[in-house]
């Protein structure tokens, strides 16, 4: 018979709280010519979570700290394209939150709500993660971002 001590027990059920949340799914993987939301819902009672951050290339040990434009595309539930340039830059060692600007540059094109897929590119792609999560009415949705290579 196996003993097993409290203190891995304790270990197991910590992983068994963070497995059940799946906060890595809610990432997206380093090294991405661009990043894909297939899913973002926009609406009065809706409210949307979008981060690009750029770690320092010395916690991955690769690529350069560098800057880089931000720039997005969408495509909404009735197959209109928008393309809205860039929204933002990603500098070196920082979060950046893009959502407001997504936003904004959704309604310049004459987006008012609906559902759009989102593609997000940043010039030097090094080291670069994005998060991605909603609120819709009383429903919190976290997204998992794509990376296309």
């Amino acid at each position: 018979m196996m003993r097993i001590k409290k203190a891995a027990v304790y270990c197991l059920g910590l992983l068994a709280i963070v497995g059940s949340h799946s906060a890595l799914s809610d990432t997206s993987k380093r090294g991405c010519s661009a990043y894909v939301i297939p899913y973002m819902p926009y609406s009065a009672t809706s409210s949307q979570i979008i981060y690009v951050s750029r770690v320092p290339a010395s916690w991955v040990g690769e690529g350069k700290d560098e800057t880089g434009d931000i720039t997005v595309d969408a495509i909404d539930n009735n197959g209109n394209l928008y393309d809205l340039g860039v929204v933002a830059q990603a500098a070196p060692n920082s979060v950046t939150k893009i959502t407001s600007q997504i936003s904004t540059a959704l309604e310049s094109k004459g987006f008012t709500g609906g559902k759009v897929s989102l593609r997000i590119q940043v010039e030097n792609p090094e080291n670069i993660f994005a998060y991605v999560s909603y609120n819709a009415g009383s429903v919190r949705g976290y997204v998992d971002v794509e990376c296309v290579k």
